[in-house]
């Protein structure tokens, strides 16, 4: 051991624990692993020795990755940030959360030694699926590939308590867990997961050990003496004698070794690991000062594992200071470095400095930790997700429920949605609506946002019941804006469900209130969204007048991002009636405003737009190369995004430009992804244009009995959409289809 090593890096004795680990790795059947024990008994350390153990293994290949949890932090999150880690590594840029170099490093070596990035690569994110849908398809995926000796280890360290419900779902991973995998947790005895009887029902639960983590026996202590003995100037006995009150109590027998390796006299030792950890701070402050104090009364506040720069925000110290602190081997043994960060060792210590804040001292430090979060947000283009995750815990602290429902909804569902996060901002509006008052307005506009993220999943049910919760309450409270945009989410869902004379009739109620207080915001909301309508319609001049008019809405409330839309939708409108410089004039402008923003969402579909626009225009080679060439493009992006419904519009457009080229094996292909992805996701539209150009195809190769089944599918989609051109040019093929068999 040397002389930097913290208290929590010896590790003795749990011979017992470390057998029925051996025991757990042999056996190749999917598990969770309980390690339980009351708060100061070792788990944390046992959690890394069984990691270690694996590592080393003589007959297995095991890899491990270590995640903290916190209190707050739903278990989709734990998973979501699982996944991104794995796709980051993998090399995929397109990612959520921005992972430690340490735990990158532990994915790495997972996916080096399986051979497996390729596979990594293939799970791409979809917004219509939960978090926990994802993880196991990629788990299930990953121990399909991986040999019967192999192992992956997701280790999960929570932070004093798992959220509320947290059972339920781990409860559904367990009972679905993959071959080969072992999700290992640690628990208190009244933790979420052991207290929970369906859970502990399941028969692929493990407990180490068996019932829970108990002191230390005399042997253990002894061990613990003398890995530690020879950087304390007392003799052995001594030692031993002033170890003795503290009954074999691994944080305690710890915290007090420390202390007298730091120069504290065995007599002047606390009783007890509270009083150990008020002697802690105190040493701390003796020999680091004031500075040393601030910076771990910042990791007190801060409660999780956090990047160096959060670190320095919040303590408001140099760099150099900190690496100076950490050069003394007491102030060293304070912090604990994690694959997240850095954070104090242990929450003994944490607790103890928290409860000795007075109220307005800890909602100052709180307030700074909020300026140091929307500071890093702001730096990374607001696509931070653990700042956006960690921001409203500070914000409820320092400032109360109010504005801890503010944030979620001004600064936090922006970045959470555009990372598709989806399950994390459902859970943080969740929490919300548990502390605002019933019918007010703060829970309608609540449940208006939370209803815009059921409708982008694609849960119109439970779109619709909570947004037509909120339109009770905003009617009832006459507010504006907020009834505005309850009005317009109701209208784009019922859009979304083909019923578009409701859908007309919300929109522009939404569009004549936001005109009658010229509220620029609403007036591009809901115009913008009418457009669409009237141009399926192929109402072509109302849905330029709605496009126009939201353009300009947009302009005057500063609203790039709507603009860069609005010029989109005017160019589909151009591109539709066959006039295409002025269509490419649009998509090129929506194209500039989205790079200029940084949108990937919105270059994304620009770059197909614009390739779409070619593939119409095919005057030349060079176009259909040029449309090739940007559906490309934007297929790359899509897949980084995972949106699944545009990544299948881009498997339908290249398998036309390979039928145009009578390349039929490749287009073949791609419609038959595209197809196959809309069945699996119900994308009816999708699915109804895949069948009809693979009906072309088998038209055209002579295989006229499957051409005719796909169009008649096809057309039943049409009529179903009620897009009865479409299905009216398909019943035309049908008709012109000969009789004869298949040639």
């Amino acid at each position: 051991m040397n002389p930097s090593s913290s208290p929590q890096d010896a590790f003795v004795g749990r011979k017992a624990e470390m057998s029925a680990w051996e025991n757990v790795l042999t056996n190749p059947d999917g598990q969770v692993v309980l390690v339980v024990g009351q708060q100061g008994m070792g788990k944390s350390i046992l959690l890394k020795r069984m990691a270690s153990i694996a590592g080393s293994h003589p007959c297995l290949k095991c890899s491990h990755v270590i995640y903290e949890a916190t209190r707050t932090d739903a278990p989709d999150t734990t998973m979501a940030q699982m996944l991104d880690d794995a796709w980051h590594v993998a090399d995929v840029t397109q990612k959520s959360f921005d992972a430690t170099p340490k735990r990158l490093e532990q994915w790495r070596s997972f996916l080096n030694i399986f051979n497996i990035g390729d596979l990594v690569l293939s799970l791409r994110r979809d917004s219509q699926l939960s978090t926990r849908s994802q993880f196991l398809a990629a788990l299930e995926k990953i121990s399909g590939r991986i040999s019967s000796n192999d192992r992956l280890l997701l280790i999960v360290d929570p932070e004093k308590y798992m959220p509320d419900g947290s059972a339920d779902t781990w409860r559904i991973v367990t009972k679905n867990l993959p071959d080969k995998v072992k999700l290992v947790f640690a628990q208190r005895p009244d933790g979420q997961l052991i207290s929970n009887a369906d859970f502990m029902r399941l028969n692929n639960i493990v407990l180490v050990p068996q019932n829970k983590l108990q002191e230390f026996d005399d042997s253990e202590v002894d061990e613990l003496i003398s890995l530690r003995q020879s950087y304390i100037n007392h003799p052995t006995i001594v030692i031993k004698d002033a170890m003795l009150k503290y009954n074999g109590h691994p944080y305690a027998l710890g915290a007090a070794l420390s202390l007298l390796a730091s120069g504290s006299a065995p007599d002047e030792l606390p009783s007890d690991p509270i009083g150990l950890a008020a002697e802690q701070w105190k040493r701390a402050f003796d020999i680091g000062g004031e500075d040393a104090w601030r910076l771990m009364t910042a990791h007190a506040i801060l409660e999780v594992s956090v990047p160096e720069d959060v670190a320095l925000e919040v303590s408001q110290l140099e760099a150099d200071d900190i690496r100076a602190f950490r050069q003394n081997t007491y102030l060293n043994s304070m912090l604990r470095d994690e694959p997240n960060g850095t954070r104090l060792y242990h929450i003994l210590l944490q607790d103890y400095r928290i409860n000795q804040l007075k109220q307005e001292e800890a909602k100052n430090w709180h307030r700074i930790a909020v300026a140091a979060y929307k500071y890093r947000l702001q730096k990374h283009d607001n696509l931070d997700a653990f700042s956006a995750l960690r921001l409203p815990e500070h914000v409820l602290k320092a400032e109360g429920n109010q504005e801890f429902i503010n944030c979620i909804c001004q600064k936090c569902h922006h970045t959470l949605d555009t990372l598709g996060l989806i399950d994390e901002l459902i859970g943080l509006y969740r929490r919300a609506l548990e502390l605002v008052e019933p019918q007010s307005q703060l829970e309608a506009a609540v449940l208006t946002n939370l209803g815009g993220i059921f409708q982008a999943r694609g849960a119109l049910n439970e779109a619709e019941e909570v947004l037509k919760k909120a339109e009770v309450t905003e009617r009832q409270n006459n507010k504006g804006d907020s009834l505005v945009i309850c009005l317009a989410n109701l209208g784009i869902l019922y859009r979304s469900r083909g019923n578009f004379e409701q859908a007309v009739s919300y929109l522009n109620e939404a569009l004549e209130i936001s005109e009658g207080f010229k509220w620029h915001k609403g007036i591009a909301l809901a115009s913008g969204n009418l457009g669409p309508i009237f141009r399926r319609k192929k109402q072509y001049d109302v849905a330029a007048t709605m496009h126009q008019k939201a353009l300009e809405a947009s302009r005057h409330g500063k609203n790039r991002q709507s603009e860069a839309q609005q010029y989109a939708d005017l160019g589909l409108i151009h591109l539709e009636k066959g006039e295409y410089e002025q269509a490419e004039i649009n998509f090129q402008s929506a194209m500039n405003i989205n790079l200029e923003l940084k949108n990937i969402q919105g270059y994304s579909k620009d770059y197909f737009n614009l390739g779409i626009l070619r593939l119409r225009r095919n005057r030349n080679k060079h176009d259909l190369e040029e449309s090739e060439k940007l559906i490309k493009q934007s297929l790359e992006y899509e897949e980084k995004l995972g949106r699944l419904e545009n990544i299948t519009w881009c498997y339908d457009n290249l398998g036309i430009i390979y039928y145009i080229r009578r390349d039929y094996e490749t287009a073949e292909e791609y419609l038959q992804k595209s197809k196959k992805l809309c069945e699996d996701k119900q994308f009816k539209e999708g699915l109804a244009g895949a069948c009809a150009n693979l009906g072309g195809i088998n038209a055209e190769r002579g295989r006229r009995q499957k051409a005719r089944e796909l169009w008649n599918q096809a057309e039943d989609l049409f009529v179903q959409l009620e897009l009865h051109d479409k299905a009216r040019l398909i019943r035309a093929w049908l008709d012109s289809l000969p009789d004869e068999q298949d040639s």
